[in-house]
């Protein structure tokens, strides 16, 4: 057997049962390999134990502490740092094997990190070759004790090694946006807790600023659409650090942003006479909505949740309230779970809401009216939203619109994925009152949603449209994203709602770059076309 190198592995691991087999093998050679593992729900930490039997367990509380706690574990005084997404080629393993013996001029080595979004390797845009720190003297190494994006400090010079380390970053668009998302929650918390001066401006400047530097200067354009998209993310940090550290400050010295002329939700009302509705709620996880909503329906003759299978407490809080529960799988259409509320209710006309929605004292007697006056070719009602974001009544911004939702089952049925529309023959009535509706009470909130959204969407068009050439896919992401933002903010007079509105603007032009980005990737991966760059 071939005597092994007098190092020791130290991968950081969370419920990687996917990725830490292929890990571990790459660096089998070692002398010593430690796992430490901040408790995984998954196989991860069987699987490691067939690899070493030194496995640990610790909660990542603050990246730096924990990284420093794993190092100090080791036996050797050499230390290869790795995640366990990471794998080491053969050509780093002989280099490492010749530099170590003769390596005591030297405290560290960095190591090229060629980095993968899918089949797809990131060449440009400052990502490769991209050295970092992660063969080191542990004697003469530390990180900086914060929860992101922490700094190492080498008590000596340090070296830089040629061959590389292979980095299956994300395996799609979907998972660098989860990424971007918690990363800047810990970045916004960090610059909340050292009381850091940023302002609105400086934000969106920074937020250019980067997306021009990766996507020009270091040219990241030359990756295509991986690299467009890798710059938009970039930039996208920024502002999506800057929204959340500034809800932080807004939530600290509770400012009143909220629009205090809203209606009066009906909470806690008791009505002796019920209106011949059922109130039908689309929910899957929504323990922390769904009471409030419930609690506005006491006028209701019916209750219905169709329930995607929650794995928190939605369904015990909905029987709690007396409402009937439909229990249903998502299809990936929402059309479905609409109309299977249409079936399983027990009066023709249904409400139909969803948990973040509150009805008001206003739409109930409005409603109550409009029932009173039916005449028999009614087949859906239209009414408004009164939407709020992040708290604040959105007053502007296109975002106060009249939705559909209240509809005769006899005479409708819904179609459509993400966006579904009721598709009916017979005439449209209005109610003049307003429902209240709190989809996003917070910055990673919408991000998650819309995250989940796009790629139900994008499926969809896939479905139905079939590939499209790359230039075709550029030119309508600019486009609808351009015109979602210009809409919102300059032509629906978002910039009425101050910064509300520049971040409601920019997130749902989000949505659109996300959409097509994400359809330019089924169309690559389905039809089998990848760039010469691929795996």
């Amino acid at each position: 057997m071939a005597q092994r190198i007098p190092l020791s592995v130290v991968v950081i691991a969370k419920n990687e049962e996917e990725n830490i087999r292929d890990c571990l093998t790459s660096v089998s050679w070692a002398d010593e390999i430690i796992i430490v593992d901040d408790y995984s729900t998954d196989r991860t930490v069987a699987v490691a134990r067939e690899f070493t039997d030194k496995v640990f367990q610790r909660k990542m509380d603050v990246e730096g502490t924990h990284r420093n706690y794993a190092y100090n574990l080791a036996k050797n005084a050499w230390v290869l740092s790795l995640d366990a997404d990471e794998r080491v080629t053969d050509e780093l393993r002989q280099e490492i094997e010749a530099v170590l013996p003769h390596a005591d001029d030297h405290k560290a080595f960095t190591i090229p990190i060629r980095a993968y979004l899918g089949d797809y390797w990131i060449r440009h845009g400052g990502w490769y070759p991209a050295g970092k720190v992660r063969l080191f003297d542990r004697r003469f190494f530390k990180y900086e004790e914060v929860e992101v994006h922490p700094r190492v400090f080498i008590d000596g010079p340090c070296g830089h090694l040629k061959k590389d380390i292979i980095h299956y970053s994300y395996r799609d668009f979907s998972d660098f946006l989860r990424s971007v998302d918690n990363q800047t929650t810990l970045e916004a918390k960090k610059w909340f807790n050292e009381r850091r001066k940023i302002g609105a401006l400086k934000a969106v400047r920074k937020t250019v600023d980067r997306f021009l530097k990766t996507y020009y200067v270091k040219e990241g354009r030359r990756d295509g659409m991986v690299g467009f998209m890798v710059a938009y993310f970039n930039g996208l940090y920024q502002l999506l650090s800057y929204a959340k550290y500034w809800q932080m400050q807004k939530q600290v010295t509770r400012h009143k942003s909220q629009d205090t002329s809203h209606r009066s939700p009906v909470t806690g009302k008791r009505f002796e006479k019920k209106l011949p509705v059922t109130a039908a709620i689309i929910a899957k996880n929504e323990e922390e909505n769904i009471g409030l909503c419930l609690e506005s329906l006491g006028w209701a003759d019916e209750v219905l949740v169709v329930d995607g299978c929650s794995t928190d407490r939605t369904v015990e809080r909905a029987m709690e309230y007396g409402a009937k529960v439909v229990q249903h799988a998502f299809s990936g259409s929402f059309a479905d779970d609409r109309n299977i509320a249409l079936k399983t209710s027990r009066n023709d006309w249904v409400l139909h809401i969803d948990a973040d929605d509150i009805i008001t004292e206003d739409f109930v007697a409005q409603l109550e009216k409009a029932l009173k006056r039916l005449d028999g070719k009614t087949a859906v009602f239209k009414f408004r939203r009164n939407n709020f974001f992040l708290g604040h009544c959105m007053r502007f911004g296109g975002w106060r619109h009249y939705i559909p939702n209240l509809v005769n089952k006899t005479m409708v049925r819904y179609e459509g994925k993400v966006h579904e529309v009721p598709v009916f023959s017979g005439d449209i009535g209005i109610i003049h009152a307003d429902i209240e509706h709190h989809p996003f009470k917070t910055v990673s909130q919408f991000v998650a949603k819309q995250n989940r959204y796009t790629s139900i969407k994008a499926e969809e068009m896939f479905e139905k449209e079939g590939p499209m050439d790359d230039e075709v896919i550029w030119k309508k992401m600019r486009q609808k994203a351009l015109r979602t933002f210009s809409k919102s903010y300059l032509k629906k007079a978002g910039f009425r709602d101050g910064f509300y509105g520049f971040l409601f603007g920019f997130l749902f032009s989000m949505i659109d770059v996300l959409t097509w980005a994400k359809f330019w990737h089924l169309c690559h991966t389905k039809m089998r076309t990848r760039p010469s760059g691929a795996r």
